[in-house]
């Protein structure tokens, strides 16, 4: 395969995030999570522990916004149109209605993680920029979506990309761990410090 451009529309099908009638209460008891843009860290990994936790409408079948492995979430609304790869199985989880959910058709023709780090780069986020509608909240329609400029090259290089943007996720983490790790150990000496003080008055 050499390399190729295309549109997103031949190469993926896009569902919308799960439509709700009105507001979605949390439920602890509820047996579906929903996946909403604050359940990723800065770094784009997903932290399925922050998801809420809710209970489907009865008229509404949850089963139909179901995310899996594979799928890249983009934020539709808003100003920022960030693209998350869900690379993990999950179980009845469903993607917010702000997300346009991603699906490749061909896996052996364009990863997912080539595919997300690709939709994340600044030319195809100036395309959403210059295309998105304006409203009280812009968004992005499905034919600017799927209209989209998508660069495919071998199979091989974007395994090397894919294994890259990984390892920047990794490092990230680890940064971040670091860094509250610190946060709280400052913390601690500061109290540990107020303490000190107050039983040597």
């Amino acid at each position: 395969m050499t390399n190729h451009q295309t549109t997103l529309k031949e190469i993926v099908k896009v569902r919308v995030g799960y439509q709700a009638r009105g507001r979605i209460e949390e439920d602890l008891d509820g047996d579906f999570v929903i996946i909403r843009p604050q359940d990723f860290s800065e770094n784009g990994s997903l932290n399925i522990g922050e998801a809420m936790c809710f209970r489907p409408a009865l008229r509404i079948d949850p089963r139909k916004h179901l995310v899996s492995a594979g799928d890249i979430l983009l934020q539709a609304r808003g100003l920022t149109h960030q693209a998350y790869l869900i690379d993990e199985p999950l179980e009845n989880a469903v993607a917010a209605n702000t997300f346009y959910i991603v699906r490749i058709l061909d896996d052996a023709k364009v990863l997912p993680a080539y595919l997300t780090w690709w939709m994340n780069q600044p030319t195809v986020q100036g395309y959403f920029e210059r295309g998105r509608s304006v409203s009280t909240i812009p968004f992005i329609s499905k034919k600017v979506l799927l209209d989209a400029p998508v660069e495919i090259p071998p199979l091989a290089m974007q395994e090397k990309i894919s294994s890259l943007v990984k390892l920047w996720q990794r490092e990230q983490g680890l940064l971040d761990d670091l860094k509250n790790n610190r946060e709280n150990l400052i913390h601690a000496v500061a109290r540990k410090a107020v303490a000190d003080s107050l039983e040597e008055n």
